[in-house]
């Protein structure tokens, strides 16, 4: 008898050792740190966030996020902040940190990186020279911020729906921002297929951008575009206000222009579902997929967004059926 209580006492140890070797195990198992950096604080940089956290909750893994807030000198401030909690992967949003993250001072420090809401990849000199297509030179994947299907070419169509006349648009963008300068000129091709000429408003700095509006406004220009250009899109409203006032309708590329930034009509895809398809990437390169070897992932194709205040109620624009029917009014 006093056999059979003892090794029924061996037994309930082993058990509970046991279990209190899981439980630490478990307790000890460290989260995944995921650092999230962006260069502005704009509402389709929050919503891109937003989708990414929405991926990644619930499970194991730390999210950190740093913004430089629109302020070139406080770039390289929120790429060394974030390296210096060492994270596990560096999600990169935009091409104007991923420049500095893969500066020499930086390179050798990074960890898996997902560069994201790069308009075009093919334009960025650091994303060249790492790798475009797979495998790529370093632990790095690319979430362009442009759809498989060009949303300039959908622009510039439905330009010409809106004002079949018209002749020449006016576009505000800074030359010193990559993502402005390449959407610019890719939109300016488009707009040339349609026949429709452009004139160029040059952008400094934020002060500029009222000041270059009016002087295109000036040479008669009958539609204002707004490309990817941090300056412009912060005074969205502003120029909305100006050119709605005097009919001349305002293009975007970005959804958040019609949704809160008060422009008429915009070709882009929705920011969040970009910080989606991010997420998923960041989730399978966790779960053992290489970063490198990743084809570049996109949208598949725009929407076409309206102002319904703007449109039918500041302007009194009548839009033809084609356009309507497959767009977004909000």
């Amino acid at each position: 008898m006093m056999k059979r209580y003892f090794y029924l006492v061996l037994i309930l140890l082993g058990i509970f050792s046991i279990q209190s070797c899981q439980k630490k195990q478990k307790e000890e198992v460290k989260p995944v740190k995921v650092t999230i950096i962006r260069s502005v604080s704009a509402d389709a940089f929050t919503e891109l966030e937003n989708g990414i956290r929405e991926q990644l909750s619930g499970k194991n893994i730390e999210i950190n996020s740093y913004s430089a807030e629109s302020d070139p000198s406080k770039f390289e401030t929120v790429v060394k902040s974030a390296l210096l909690g060492k994270p596990d992967y560096l999600v990169i949003c935009g091409a104007l940190l991923a420049n500095i993250a893969y500066s020499p001072q930086y390179r050798e420090s990074l960890p898996v990186v997902i560069s994201t809401a790069v308009d075009e990849p093919d334009g960025v000199e650091i994303l060249v020279r790492e790798g475009i297509n797979p495998p790529r030179k370093s632990p790095l994947a690319i979430v362009a911020g442009m759809p498989e299907e060009s949303a300039y070419d959908g622009l510039a169509r439905n330009m010409k729906l809106i004002r079949p006349d018209m002749k020449k648009a006016g576009i505000l963008y800074s030359e010193g921002d990559i993502s402005a300068k390449i959407t610019a000129e890719k939109t300016i091709q488009s707009l040339e297929k349609e026949g429709i000429t452009t004139e160029k408003g040059l952008l400094t700095s934020p002060d500029d951008v009222m000041k270059v509006l009016k002087a295109l406004i000036v040479k008669k220009v009958e539609a204002i575009i707004l490309p990817h250009d941090k300056f412009a899109m912060l005074s969205s409203n502003a120029i909305a206000k100006e050119c709605h006032s005097l009919g001349i309708p305002t293009f975007s590329l970005d959804d958040m222009s019609v949704k809160k930034g008060g422009l008429a009509f915009s070709c882009a895809i929705e920011y969040h579902d970009l910080g989606v398809l991010t997420g998923q990437t960041v989730l399978e390169i966790i779960e053992g997929k290489k970063a490198e070897e990743i084809p570049v992932r996109r949208i598949a194709k725009p929407n076409f967004y309206i102002n319904k205040k703007a449109v039918f109620d500041d302007m009194k624009l009548t839009l033809p059926q084609e356009l309507t029917q497959n767009a977004i009014i909000q």
